[in-house]
């Protein structure tokens, strides 16, 4: 909670309090007015990823996160898995931080203190910064993870950190125009889009701990994460195909679009499904709102996709739809 962020409200005279205390509610305020302290943090903060570069959110972020991490010495270390792809690297990355993290613990520190900055030119590769207590501490992590059995192959370059403005620079070459202009262009930047695979997501991350810290002091803003995102999953398809065409182009292409597509185009698989479906639903006694309750639906939406054809049905309804029909077949 931050104070600059509360405010107060005075509750009228024998007002009810609706807080909880003592495990019991509605007591009686006294007849002094009472106080009640608000939050004006804002509930459901931004997220700031950028698809073709570092935001100038991430750019505050980045550069406030390293002027912490300066306070002590600290080791820079490059991970890439190069055409092992970026499930790999973002896998691999995990454990250099889980790894990063009982390092810091065993040395002492109170916080886990990284930042991570993610690109994806040439390859797909992470960049971290991790802070330690002493040179010493610095030197130990550094030979740790080269000699590390799971990660210690896709270390591309790891050393002591000893020019935090070249470093600065280097991690920002992949920025956008728009931070580039921000930040008055005091930093090389790499000229075009720079797109981070397929998955997005934010490119400069913090750890826990250092981004409560920041947040708290007023350095940088609230911001809600982003992670890659999770690839689409197509529904399996239809058995007994009669149309000639291949099944899963032809089911695909149906999901994609309305379901008025499948009387438009004859596709039998699909009008079969939706009779069969309806067609349950009758013989059984079930209201159209219980069934559009098992497939996930509203009632208005179950009678505009299934019985008339012309709204859509996402891949996972037309699964969850498929299943009804075979429970109740089963039955």
């Amino acid at each position: 909670m931050h104070t600059q962020n509360l405010h107060t409200r005075a509750l009228p005279q024998k007002a009810k309090c609706h807080q909880w205390f003592e495990g019991r509610n509605g007591l009686l305020v006294p007849a002094s007015p009472s106080i009640l302290v608000i939050d004006l943090t804002e509930p459901n903060p931004a997220a700031t990823a950028c698809a073709w570069g570092i935001s100038p959110p991430e750019y505050r972020r980045l550069d406030e996160a390293l002027r912490r991490l300066s306070r002590r010495p600290a080791a820079f270390i490059s991970l890439e898995a190069h055409e092992q792809g970026e499930a790999k690297v973002r896998a691999l990355a995990r454990k250099l931080k889980n790894h990063i993290a009982l390092w810091q613990r065993r040395a002492g520190m109170r916080s886990v203190y990284w930042v991570e900055v993610l690109e994806g030119e040439p390859h797909f590769h992470s960049h971290v910064v991790v802070t330690m207590p002493t040179l010493e501490g610095v030197l130990a992590l550094i030979a740790s993870v080269e000699r590390s059995s799971e990660f210690g192959r896709n270390i591309e370059e790891s050393k002591p950190v000893d020019d935090w403005r070249g470093l600065r620079n280097y991690l920002l070459k992949e920025a956008s125009p728009q931070t580039h202009c921000a930040a008055r262009r005091e930093f090389p930047r790499k000229l075009g889009s720079h797109s981070l695979g397929e998955s997005v997501g934010d490119r400069v991350r913090l750890s826990p701990d250092l981004k409560t810290g920041l947040i708290q002091q007023g350095r940088i803003e609230p911001y809600r994460e982003t992670y890659a995102k999770i690839p689409r999953r197509t529904a399996a398809p239809l058995a007994g195909n009669t149309t000639g065409a291949p099944l899963s182009t032809l089911t695909r292409a149906a999901f994609i679009q309305p379901v008025q597509l499948a009387f438009d185009l004859r596709i039998p698989e699909l009008i079969d499904l939706f009779k069969l479906v309806e067609a349950k639903r009758i013989s059984t006694g079930m209201s159209q709102r219980q069934a559009a309750s098992i497939l996930g639906i509203r009632q208005p939406h179950y009678s505009n996709s299934v019985v008339r054809g012309h709204d859509r049905l996402s891949p996972w309804h037309m699964n969850r739809a498929r299943e009804f029909v075979a429970e109740r077949l089963a039955a």
